[in-house]
């Protein structure tokens, strides 16, 4: 073969192998988010991050209290 046929066969094989990795990435990782200021906000304006955040103050809350009764027994 001559040389341009083997150019366009390897160009070939990158484009391939590449749509592969890339098809096969997005599979197992599952693509990427967005960050969380980038986020699209909820009926209520509050972003996904923003919620989190709210429900894990709560928790922190909820077991602080938890702790304070069981030193007070």
């Amino acid at each position: 073969m001559n040389k341009t046929a083997w150019i366009i066969l390897g160009a070939t094989f990158v484009v391939i192998f590449g749509a592969a990795a890339a098809a096969l990435a997005l599979l197992l990782f599952g693509g990427v988010e967005p960050p969380p200021e980038k986020q699209a906000p909820d009926g209520d304006g509050r972003s996904t991050m923003e919620r989190r955040l709210e429900s894990l103050e709560n928790e922190v809350r909820e077991l602080r209290k938890q702790l304070k009764a069981e030193r007070e027994k």
